[in-house]
This record gives structure tokens, C-alpha cells and sequence, in this order.
């Protein structure tokens, strides 16, 4: 079974949450604040760490071969562009 849950994430910057994340769906305004829409597991599915990046028209940055294209949102006359990478511990925790 899944949930679909939102996380604020900063509309210039980088973010990062814990959860038990399956899928992400959009990023958007909601009021004045950015969101990125999930879908979450339930126990069953491994706890990982999300990554948000929000990134302005024309900005140089390093391209992680593990950031994913989420969505383009429109900040007054700026566009910022998300990218989200995953960070799943493969540790076996019942070996430590």
C-alpha cells in the first residue's frame, strides 16, 4: 500500500527528507510555499533520503548522474527547475 504525501522543499535551494519514499509526482506552489508530491510505502519499503534541488534558468551546476528531472515551476518572472536524487541505505542492518 501507498500514501501520496507532500514535503515542503526550499524554492531556492536544496532539501532533503527521510521517509519511505516509492515515487515522486510533481513539485508545485501551494499559497507560498513549494511542495514536492510523493508517493510513500509502507513499512515494508526501506527508509531513503530525498534530495530536492531547486534550480534557476541559467545557473551552472554539477550534474549528478543520480539527479532526476522532476518539474519546471514559475516564481514571478523566474523559472526554477527541480531535480530530486535518492539516497537508499543498503546497509544490512541485522550484520552490525
Amino acid at each position: 500500500m501507498v500514501k501520496i504525501y507532500k514535503y515542503e522543499i526550499e524554492p531556492y535551494g536544496i532539501s532533503k527528507h527521510v521517509d519511505r519514499f516509492v515515487g515522486v509526482l510533481k513539485a508545485g506552489w501551494q499559497g507560498n510555499k513549494l511542495y514536492a508530491w510523493c508517493l510513500i510505502g509502507d513499512k515494508r519499503i526501506k527508509e531513503s533520503e530525498m534530495t530536492f534541488y531547486s534550480l534557476p534558468t541559467g545557473y551552472e551546476f554539477y550534474y549528478d548522474s543520480d539527479m532526476h528531472y522532476l518539474d519546471s515551476i514559475q516564481d514571478g518572472d523566474y523559472v526554477w527547475h527541480i531535480f530530486f536524487a535518492v539516497n537508499i541505505d543498503e546497509c544490512d542492518r541485522k550484520k552490525h
